[in-house]
């Protein structure tokens, strides 16, 4: 296989939740590392908010930040799917590769959320995916990152195990490559966003 620009677009997703995530206090996810390629594809934030259950609770009470990491694991499904032309549904689903994944990782806090929240609100077009669908359409992900994705797919090849383990100084550099695409207007979108789901969780926090 020499072609694994989808994989990569759906990893340069997450990269940009995480991205704008951190460009707000309320929202900080903290740092990330990647790896990509033939045996493991994925990016990891170093913190454990809402991969350690015991945490989940007191975690989600930052609903700012919950929605930006909410937004952040949405976005690999989302600019696969722009990429490939393809239905978000069709890869933010069970038994898919990374997508399946996503989705498990985003359900099995919905238990111990301190709101109340529906999976509808979130990989539905009136819900969150619907408003980061209109932020990142398929022409934007073109113009902005596909030289990005083409020359990391040529690192991807030409190595000899087929798979790049990104250190801390090469992911600094990656997000701040692909920072320079994301400007002021993308990011008042954003934060338009986290704020109108900020308003409507908030009201349905647990008793």
């Amino acid at each position: 296989m020499n072609d694994y620009k989808s994989t990569i677009y759906h990893e340069l997703g997450h990269c940009v939740g995480y991205i704008l995530a951190n460009k707000r206090y309320d929202t900080h996810l903290g740092k990330i590392a990647m790896e990509l390629g033939v045996e493991r594809n994925r990016v990891m934030l170093e913190e454990s908010y809402y991969r350690d259950l015991d945490k989940v609770q007191e975690s989600t009470k930052n609903i700012p930040r919950t929605i930006a990491w909410f937004i952040e694991v949405i976005l690999g499904s989302l600019f696969q799917a722009n990429y490939q032309k393809r239905n978000f549904k069709e890869i933010f689903a069970y038994h898919t590769d990374g997508g399946g994944t996503d989705l498990s990782n985003l359900l099995i806090t919905r238990g111990k959320s301190s709101f109340n929240w529906h999976p509808n609100h979130i990989d539905d077009r009136e819900g969150l995916q619907g408003d980061l669908n209109n932020l990142f359409p398929r022409e934007f992900l073109i113009a902005a990152f596909d030289n990005i994705v083409d020359r990391i797919n040529n690192e991807i090849v030409t190595h000899p195990k087929r798979q790049i383990d990104y250190s801390e100084e090469r992911m600094d550099m990656l997000c701040e490559e692909i920072s320079e695409h994301l400007d002021q207007r993308l990011f008042n979108q954003y934060t338009i966003i986290i704020d109108k789901w900020n308003s409507y969780f908030s009201a349905r926090i647990k008793s």
